[in-house]
Protein backbone atom coordinates (compact mmCIF):
# COMPACT_ATOMS: atom_id res chain seq x y z
CA UNK A 1 0.00 0.00 0.00
CA UNK A 2 1.17 3.44 -0.99
CA UNK A 3 -0.15 6.73 -0.47
CA UNK A 4 -1.32 8.60 -3.18
CA UNK A 5 0.86 12.05 -4.25
CA UNK A 6 0.12 15.24 -2.41
CA UNK A 7 1.50 18.83 -1.56
CA UNK A 8 2.70 19.13 2.11
CA UNK A 9 1.50 22.59 3.48
CA UNK A 10 3.02 23.13 7.11
CA UNK A 11 1.77 26.29 8.76
CA UNK A 12 3.25 28.06 11.59
CA UNK A 13 0.45 30.05 12.76
CA UNK A 14 -3.79 29.54 12.85
CA UNK A 15 -4.13 32.52 10.57
CA UNK A 16 -1.37 30.85 7.59
CA UNK A 17 -3.55 27.29 7.63
CA UNK A 18 -7.20 29.49 7.47
CA UNK A 19 -5.53 31.08 4.51
CA UNK A 20 -4.36 27.74 3.19
CA UNK A 21 -7.40 26.20 3.89
CA UNK A 22 -9.46 28.76 2.17
CA UNK A 23 -7.41 28.61 -0.98
CA UNK A 24 -7.91 25.09 -1.80
CA UNK A 25 -11.36 24.46 -0.21
CA UNK A 26 -11.95 20.55 -0.29
CA UNK A 27 -9.04 19.61 -2.14
CA UNK A 28 -7.09 20.04 1.47
CA UNK A 29 -7.39 18.53 4.57
CA UNK A 30 -5.69 18.87 7.80
CA UNK A 31 -3.91 16.46 10.20
CA UNK A 32 -1.24 16.32 13.29
CA UNK A 33 -0.37 13.07 14.19
CA UNK A 34 -1.64 11.02 10.40
CA UNK A 35 -1.92 8.01 12.25
CA UNK A 36 -5.93 7.80 10.87
CA UNK A 37 -5.76 9.96 7.91
CA UNK A 38 -2.58 8.26 6.38
CA UNK A 39 -4.04 4.87 7.53
CA UNK A 40 -7.02 5.27 5.36
CA UNK A 41 -5.35 6.82 2.83
CA UNK A 42 -3.22 4.02 2.00
CA UNK A 43 -6.21 2.08 1.91
CA UNK A 44 -7.75 3.96 -0.81
CA UNK A 45 -10.32 5.21 0.86
CA UNK A 46 -9.73 8.87 0.76
CA UNK A 47 -7.52 10.79 -1.51
CA UNK A 48 -6.46 14.51 -0.78
CA UNK A 49 -4.24 16.53 -3.43
CA UNK A 50 -2.89 19.17 -0.49
CA UNK A 51 -2.64 18.18 2.81
CA UNK A 52 -1.81 20.85 5.58
CA UNK A 53 0.49 20.17 8.91
CA UNK A 54 -0.64 21.22 12.19
CA UNK A 55 1.97 19.99 14.04
CA UNK A 56 4.28 23.77 13.69
CA UNK A 57 1.21 26.08 15.70
CA UNK A 58 2.36 27.04 18.73
CA UNK A 59 -1.36 27.50 20.12
CA UNK A 60 -2.52 23.92 19.24
CA UNK A 61 0.31 22.61 22.02
CA UNK A 62 -1.19 24.89 24.84
CA UNK A 63 -1.61 22.53 28.01
CA UNK A 64 -2.32 24.17 30.98
CA UNK A 65 -4.54 24.86 34.11
CA UNK A 66 -6.94 27.80 34.28
CA UNK A 67 -10.02 28.73 35.49
CA UNK A 68 -11.75 25.48 36.94
CA UNK A 69 -10.63 23.76 34.15
CA UNK A 70 -7.50 21.56 32.43
CA UNK A 71 -6.87 23.54 28.67
CA UNK A 72 -5.48 21.23 25.96
CA UNK A 73 -4.63 22.30 22.90
CA UNK A 74 -5.65 20.34 19.95
CA UNK A 75 -2.24 19.10 18.91
CA UNK A 76 -1.26 17.61 22.48
CA UNK A 77 -0.26 13.93 21.59
CA UNK A 78 -1.92 11.03 24.18
CA UNK A 79 1.72 10.12 25.08
CA UNK A 80 2.27 14.18 26.52
CA UNK A 81 -1.10 13.33 28.12
CA UNK A 82 -0.24 10.43 29.82
CA UNK A 83 3.22 11.59 31.27
CA UNK A 84 2.85 15.30 32.32
CA UNK A 85 3.10 15.86 35.85
CA UNK A 86 -0.03 18.63 35.56
CA UNK A 87 -2.27 15.54 33.95
CA UNK A 88 -1.60 13.37 36.65
CA UNK A 89 -2.71 16.46 39.50
CA UNK A 90 -5.51 17.53 38.12
CA UNK A 91 -6.77 14.89 36.33
CA UNK A 92 -4.93 11.36 37.43
CA UNK A 93 -7.82 9.33 35.46
CA UNK A 94 -7.16 11.37 31.95
CA UNK A 95 -3.68 10.19 32.30
CA UNK A 96 -4.33 6.81 33.33
CA UNK A 97 -7.37 6.64 30.49
CA UNK A 98 -4.61 8.01 27.82
CA UNK A 99 -2.02 5.54 29.07
CA UNK A 100 -4.35 2.48 27.55
CA UNK A 101 -5.08 4.10 24.42
CA UNK A 102 -3.69 2.07 21.67
CA UNK A 103 0.27 1.46 21.72
CA UNK A 104 2.90 3.48 22.14
CA UNK A 105 3.56 4.25 18.85
CA UNK A 106 0.31 5.36 18.46
CA UNK A 107 0.07 7.88 21.45
CA UNK A 108 3.34 9.21 20.97
CA UNK A 109 2.06 10.58 17.47
CA UNK A 110 -1.56 10.73 17.57
CA UNK A 111 -3.16 13.94 19.01
CA UNK A 112 -6.34 13.97 21.13
CA UNK A 113 -7.83 16.69 19.09
CA UNK A 114 -6.85 14.85 16.02
CA UNK A 115 -8.78 11.89 17.85
CA UNK A 116 -11.92 14.05 18.63
CA UNK A 117 -11.78 14.74 14.58
CA UNK A 118 -11.68 11.73 13.01
CA UNK A 119 -14.95 10.39 15.35
CA UNK A 120 -14.17 6.47 15.42
CA UNK A 121 -17.01 5.07 16.98
CA UNK A 122 -14.30 2.91 18.71
CA UNK A 123 -12.50 5.60 20.86
CA UNK A 124 -11.58 6.19 24.55
CA UNK A 125 -11.55 9.75 24.62
CA UNK A 126 -14.60 10.64 23.37
CA UNK A 127 -16.70 8.83 26.16
CA UNK A 128 -13.88 9.85 28.67
CA UNK A 129 -15.01 13.54 27.83
CA UNK A 130 -18.41 13.61 27.46
CA UNK A 131 -18.60 12.11 31.36
CA UNK A 132 -16.26 14.71 32.02
CA UNK A 133 -18.58 17.92 30.70
CA UNK A 134 -15.24 18.83 28.56
CA UNK A 135 -15.86 21.78 25.54
CA UNK A 136 -14.27 21.82 22.71
CA UNK A 137 -13.42 25.52 21.03
CA UNK A 138 -13.24 25.89 17.46
CA UNK A 139 -12.15 28.44 15.36
CA UNK A 140 -12.03 29.33 11.91
CA UNK A 141 -10.75 32.92 10.83
CA UNK A 142 -11.24 35.15 14.10
CA UNK A 143 -14.68 33.51 14.93
CA UNK A 144 -14.70 31.07 17.35
CA UNK A 145 -17.41 28.77 19.11
CA UNK A 146 -17.60 26.47 21.90
CA UNK A 147 -18.94 22.95 21.55
CA UNK A 148 -20.26 20.77 24.09
CA UNK A 149 -18.64 17.31 23.66
CA UNK A 150 -22.36 16.23 23.63
CA UNK A 151 -22.81 17.93 20.24
CA UNK A 152 -19.15 17.69 18.64
CA UNK A 153 -19.61 13.94 17.67
CA UNK A 154 -22.73 13.84 15.20
CA UNK A 155 -22.48 10.32 13.98
CA UNK A 156 -19.20 7.95 12.64
CA UNK A 157 -16.46 10.07 11.13
CA UNK A 158 -18.56 12.97 11.59
CA UNK A 159 -18.64 15.51 13.30
CA UNK A 160 -20.08 19.31 14.15
CA UNK A 161 -16.89 21.30 12.24
CA UNK A 162 -17.86 23.01 9.68
CA UNK A 163 -16.00 23.27 6.56
CA UNK A 164 -12.80 25.02 7.07
CA UNK A 165 -13.20 25.28 10.90
CA UNK A 166 -10.54 23.66 12.87
CA UNK A 167 -10.60 22.39 16.35
CA UNK A 168 -8.20 24.48 18.39
CA UNK A 169 -8.60 23.76 22.01
CA UNK A 170 -10.29 20.94 24.62
CA UNK A 171 -11.62 22.38 27.95
CA UNK A 172 -11.86 19.51 30.31
CA UNK A 173 -13.05 20.83 34.03
CA UNK A 174 -11.40 19.73 37.32
CA UNK A 175 -13.61 17.52 39.38
CA UNK A 176 -12.06 18.76 42.24
CA UNK A 177 -12.19 17.60 46.17
CA UNK A 178 -15.33 16.67 46.16
CA UNK A 179 -15.93 14.65 42.67
CA UNK A 180 -14.17 11.70 41.07
CA UNK A 181 -14.04 10.33 37.79
CA UNK A 182 -13.52 7.08 36.63
CA UNK A 183 -13.25 5.51 33.62
CA UNK A 184 -13.11 1.60 32.61
CA UNK A 185 -12.31 -0.32 28.92
CA UNK A 186 -13.35 -3.75 27.72
CA UNK A 187 -11.47 -4.62 23.98
CA UNK A 188 -10.98 -7.75 22.05
CA UNK A 189 -8.62 -6.14 20.12
CA UNK A 190 -6.95 -2.98 20.22
CA UNK A 191 -9.42 -0.89 19.48
CA UNK A 192 -11.88 -0.60 22.30
CA UNK A 193 -15.16 -2.67 22.06
CA UNK A 194 -16.87 -1.06 25.33
CA UNK A 195 -15.99 1.96 27.30
CA UNK A 196 -17.85 3.64 30.27
CA UNK A 197 -16.96 6.68 32.57
CA UNK A 198 -18.83 7.69 35.47
CA UNK A 199 -18.43 10.88 37.55
CA UNK A 200 -19.63 11.31 40.48
CA UNK A 201 -19.94 14.46 42.82
CA UNK A 202 -20.74 13.58 46.64
CA UNK A 203 -22.16 16.35 49.76
CA UNK A 204 -22.81 14.99 53.02
CA UNK A 205 -21.79 11.23 52.03
CA UNK A 206 -24.21 11.23 49.26
CA UNK A 207 -24.04 11.17 45.44
CA UNK A 208 -25.17 14.91 44.59
CA UNK A 209 -24.35 14.70 40.65
CA UNK A 210 -23.74 12.08 38.34
CA UNK A 211 -22.68 11.67 34.39
CA UNK A 212 -22.29 8.58 33.21
CA UNK A 213 -21.54 7.93 29.45
CA UNK A 214 -21.15 4.55 27.42
CA UNK A 215 -19.32 4.47 24.06
CA UNK A 216 -17.63 1.73 21.86
CA UNK A 217 -21.17 -0.36 21.65
CA UNK A 218 -22.87 2.32 19.18
CA UNK A 219 -22.14 4.64 16.55
CA UNK A 220 -21.57 7.65 19.17
CA UNK A 221 -20.81 8.12 22.86
CA UNK A 222 -24.48 8.45 24.96
CA UNK A 223 -25.14 9.75 28.44
CA UNK A 224 -27.26 7.27 30.59
CA UNK A 225 -29.74 9.97 31.81
CA UNK A 226 -31.47 6.97 33.86
CA UNK A 227 -28.57 5.32 35.52
CA UNK A 228 -27.53 8.97 36.26
CA UNK A 229 -31.22 9.47 38.15
CA UNK A 230 -30.67 6.12 39.98
CA UNK A 231 -27.51 7.45 41.47
CA UNK A 232 -28.99 10.48 42.87
CA UNK A 233 -29.01 10.34 46.77
CA UNK A 234 -27.25 7.50 46.93
CA UNK A 235 -24.95 6.49 49.64
CA UNK A 236 -21.20 6.10 48.94
CA UNK A 237 -20.95 3.20 50.59
CA UNK A 238 -24.46 1.56 48.80
CA UNK A 239 -25.16 -2.08 48.86
CA UNK A 240 -24.15 -4.21 45.44
CA UNK A 241 -27.70 -4.50 44.49
CA UNK A 242 -28.16 -0.91 44.44
CA UNK A 243 -25.08 -0.76 41.73
CA UNK A 244 -26.31 -3.21 39.86
CA UNK A 245 -29.50 -1.69 39.31
CA UNK A 246 -27.25 1.45 38.09
CA UNK A 247 -25.52 -0.85 35.81
CA UNK A 248 -28.07 -2.35 33.98
CA UNK A 249 -29.63 0.80 33.63
CA UNK A 250 -26.46 2.15 31.96
CA UNK A 251 -26.85 -0.67 30.10
CA UNK A 252 -30.27 -0.50 28.68
CA UNK A 253 -29.68 3.38 27.57
CA UNK A 254 -27.17 1.94 25.09
CA UNK A 255 -28.10 1.24 21.41
CA UNK A 256 -25.27 -1.14 19.98
CA UNK A 257 -24.58 -1.69 17.03
CA UNK A 258 -22.98 -5.04 14.96
CA UNK A 259 -19.32 -4.82 13.94
CA UNK A 260 -16.17 -6.06 14.15
CA UNK A 261 -16.29 -6.66 17.56
CA UNK A 262 -19.77 -8.73 17.52
CA UNK A 263 -23.23 -8.64 16.86
CA UNK A 264 -26.03 -6.64 18.53
CA UNK A 265 -26.88 -9.69 20.72
CA UNK A 266 -23.33 -10.45 21.50
CA UNK A 267 -23.29 -6.64 22.51
CA UNK A 268 -26.05 -6.86 24.78
CA UNK A 269 -24.57 -9.59 26.81
CA UNK A 270 -21.09 -7.76 27.07
CA UNK A 271 -23.01 -4.99 28.21
CA UNK A 272 -25.09 -6.57 31.09
CA UNK A 273 -22.04 -8.78 31.63
CA UNK A 274 -24.43 -11.70 31.10
CA UNK A 275 -22.10 -14.47 30.00
CA UNK A 276 -22.86 -16.46 27.67
CA UNK A 277 -24.01 -19.89 27.98
CA UNK A 278 -21.35 -22.33 28.28
CA UNK A 279 -20.69 -25.38 26.02
CA UNK A 280 -20.46 -28.72 27.89
CA UNK A 281 -17.62 -31.36 26.72
CA UNK A 282 -20.04 -33.34 25.06
CA UNK A 283 -21.59 -30.40 23.25
CA UNK A 284 -17.93 -29.52 21.83
CA UNK A 285 -17.21 -33.07 20.67
CA UNK A 286 -20.81 -33.49 19.29
CA UNK A 287 -20.07 -29.88 17.31
CA UNK A 288 -17.16 -31.58 15.87
CA UNK A 289 -18.62 -34.22 14.58
CA UNK A 290 -21.17 -32.59 12.62
CA UNK A 291 -18.51 -30.25 11.53
CA UNK A 292 -16.78 -33.47 10.30
CA UNK A 293 -19.33 -34.80 8.31
CA UNK A 294 -19.81 -32.03 6.24
CA UNK A 295 -22.66 -30.23 8.06
CA UNK A 296 -21.65 -27.10 9.16
CA UNK A 297 -23.87 -24.85 11.45
CA UNK A 298 -24.80 -21.36 10.44
CA UNK A 299 -22.79 -19.99 13.32
CA UNK A 300 -19.64 -21.54 12.46
CA UNK A 301 -19.55 -19.01 9.66
CA UNK A 302 -19.34 -16.12 11.60
CA UNK A 303 -16.27 -14.34 13.03
CA UNK A 304 -14.09 -16.98 14.47
CA UNK A 305 -12.88 -16.32 18.15
CA UNK A 306 -15.84 -14.03 18.15
CA UNK A 307 -18.51 -16.34 19.43
CA UNK A 308 -16.05 -19.01 20.37
CA UNK A 309 -16.98 -21.22 16.91
CA UNK A 310 -14.07 -22.23 14.54
CA UNK A 311 -14.01 -21.15 10.95
CA UNK A 312 -15.39 -23.34 8.58
CA UNK A 313 -13.18 -22.24 5.87
CA UNK A 314 -9.94 -23.46 7.58
CA UNK A 315 -9.42 -27.59 6.66
CA UNK A 316 -7.56 -27.53 10.58
CA UNK A 317 -10.81 -26.17 11.68
CA UNK A 318 -13.54 -28.32 9.43
CA UNK A 319 -12.14 -31.69 9.95
CA UNK A 320 -10.75 -31.50 13.88
CA UNK A 321 -9.43 -35.00 14.28
CA UNK A 322 -7.42 -34.77 10.93
CA UNK A 323 -4.21 -33.83 12.90
CA UNK A 324 -1.69 -37.53 12.23
CA UNK A 325 -1.27 -37.86 8.42
CA UNK A 326 -4.45 -37.65 7.35
CA UNK A 327 -3.96 -34.83 4.81
CA UNK A 328 -6.48 -32.88 5.28
CA UNK A 329 -9.30 -35.47 5.11
CA UNK A 330 -11.69 -36.59 7.68
CA UNK A 331 -11.12 -39.78 9.45
CA UNK A 332 -7.17 -39.64 8.47
CA UNK A 333 -6.07 -39.55 11.64
CA UNK A 334 -7.11 -38.76 15.55
CA UNK A 335 -5.28 -36.66 18.10
CA UNK A 336 -5.60 -37.03 21.88
CA UNK A 337 -4.55 -35.71 25.02
CA UNK A 338 -1.51 -35.77 25.00
CA UNK A 339 -0.71 -33.78 21.66
CA UNK A 340 -3.18 -31.25 20.77
CA UNK A 341 -1.49 -28.29 21.87
CA UNK A 342 -4.77 -26.23 22.53
CA UNK A 343 -7.28 -24.29 20.09
CA UNK A 344 -6.49 -23.81 16.76
CA UNK A 345 -5.65 -20.21 15.28
CA UNK A 346 -8.45 -19.11 13.49
CA UNK A 347 -7.81 -18.68 9.65
CA UNK A 348 -6.00 -15.25 8.71
CA UNK A 349 -4.68 -15.22 12.02
CA UNK A 350 -2.06 -11.67 12.18
CA UNK A 351 0.19 -13.99 14.22
CA UNK A 352 0.39 -16.88 12.58
CA UNK A 353 -1.83 -19.45 9.90
CA UNK A 354 -1.31 -23.08 10.11
CA UNK A 355 -1.71 -25.94 7.46
CA UNK A 356 -2.14 -29.55 7.20
CA UNK A 357 -0.54 -31.19 4.62
CA UNK A 358 0.32 -34.65 5.60
CA UNK A 359 0.89 -34.42 9.05
CA UNK A 360 3.30 -31.82 8.43
CA UNK A 361 2.68 -28.69 10.20
CA UNK A 362 3.29 -25.09 8.78
CA UNK A 363 3.49 -21.34 10.10
CA UNK A 364 3.59 -18.70 8.06
CA UNK A 365 4.22 -15.20 9.39
CA UNK A 366 3.12 -11.97 8.13
CA UNK A 367 5.71 -11.83 4.92
CA UNK A 368 3.86 -14.92 4.24
CA UNK A 369 6.93 -16.73 4.39
CA UNK A 370 7.43 -20.60 6.54
CA UNK A 371 9.41 -19.78 9.61
CA UNK A 372 8.89 -23.56 11.12
CA UNK A 373 7.82 -26.34 9.72
CA UNK A 374 8.30 -29.78 11.13
CA UNK A 375 6.35 -33.02 11.92
CA UNK A 376 3.92 -33.22 14.47
CA UNK A 377 5.08 -36.12 16.90
CA UNK A 378 2.63 -39.02 17.24
CA UNK A 379 1.01 -39.80 20.34
CA UNK A 380 1.65 -42.54 22.33
CA UNK A 381 -1.54 -44.54 21.72
CA UNK A 382 -1.12 -44.04 18.25
CA UNK A 383 2.36 -46.14 18.65
CA UNK A 384 1.00 -48.24 20.43
CA UNK A 385 -2.15 -49.19 17.38
CA UNK A 386 -4.84 -47.45 19.72
CA UNK A 387 -7.08 -44.87 18.04
CA UNK A 388 -6.70 -41.79 20.17
CA UNK A 389 -9.26 -39.73 21.42
CA UNK A 390 -10.75 -36.90 19.38
CA UNK A 391 -10.84 -33.36 21.48
CA UNK A 392 -12.16 -30.56 19.24
CA UNK A 393 -11.11 -27.22 20.12
CA UNK A 394 -12.12 -25.46 23.62
CA UNK A 395 -13.99 -22.25 22.01
CA UNK A 396 -12.51 -18.73 23.22
CA UNK A 397 -14.53 -16.59 25.15
CA UNK A 398 -14.21 -13.56 26.42
CA UNK A 399 -16.41 -12.46 29.99
CA UNK A 400 -16.57 -9.03 30.70
CA UNK A 401 -15.77 -8.51 34.36
CA UNK A 402 -18.27 -7.64 36.55
CA UNK A 403 -16.68 -4.48 37.34
CA UNK A 404 -17.61 -3.18 34.32
CA UNK A 405 -21.30 -3.18 34.90
CA UNK A 406 -21.25 -1.99 38.42
CA UNK A 407 -19.53 1.38 37.67
CA UNK A 408 -19.60 3.34 40.53
CA UNK A 409 -17.22 0.71 42.77
CA UNK A 410 -14.07 2.42 41.96
CA UNK A 411 -15.47 5.81 42.94
CA UNK A 412 -16.18 5.03 46.83
CA UNK A 413 -13.03 4.54 46.96
CA UNK A 414 -11.69 7.41 45.42
CA UNK A 415 -14.08 9.85 47.07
Amino acid sequence: MRLPPFVLHRPTSLEEADATLAEYGDEAAVYCGGTELFLVMKLGLASYPQLVDLKRIAELHVLAERDGYLSVGAAVTHRELESSPLVQKLLPTLAEMEHRVANIRVRSAGTLGGNLSFSDPHSDPATFLLAAGAELVCRRGAASRTISMGDFVRGPYETALEPGELLAEIRIPTPGTSAALAHMKFAIHERPALTVSCLVRAEEGRVAEARIAVGSVSAVPARAPEAEAALLGLELEADDSALAQVGQAAADASTPIADANGSVEYKRGRRSGVPPPKRTRKSQFEHGRRVEKGRPEAHDLLASGMNGERDATNPSDRFPEATHGGGGRPGGGRACDSCTRGPRRPAGDAAASRRLRGGVVSRTGRDGRAVRAGRRPQCRSRQQGRPGRALPPAPRRVALPDRAVRLTRPLADRL
